[in-house]
């Protein structure tokens, strides 16, 4: 009869272990389960920041043209403010009465000058 309780005790604490087993396996896939998602959510930041560093390079070399385009347009607004003001000139020696032998047909192509750039 001792024997038989013993053993029925013995039973019981077993099938109490098991259950905490069954417990702790199930809090280990639930452990499991949360680091695989939190290395998708890694691997997507990755990815975010791959992208990121792509349009910060992309930025830059725009940045770039856009810095040449401004010296070009600067540049080229300095030649048509010259060629205005030699145009002017022309204009106000054309409405000058010529002189003797003087027809009026002077050039203007020693006068332009482009800015070395």
């Amino acid at each position: 009869m001792q024997t038989m309780e013993k053993t029925n005790v013995a039973l019981h604490e077993t099938s109490g272990m098991r259950e905490q087993m069954g417990e702790m396996k199930t809090a280990f896939s639930k452990t499991a389960d949360m680091i695989s998602r939190h290395l998708e959510t890694v691997k997507r930041q990755e990815q975010i920041l791959d992208k990121a560093l792509t349009v910060n390079k992309n930025i830059g070399a725009i940045q770039s043209v856009l810095e040449k385009n401004e010296k070009t347009m600067d540049t080229l607004s300095k030649v048509l403010e010259r060629f205005a003001a030699l145009q002017e000139k022309r204009e106000v020696k054309g409405n000058q009465a010529p002189s003797a032998g003087q027809e009026g047909t002077e050039s203007l192509d020693g006068e332009i000058f482009l800015p070395e750039d």
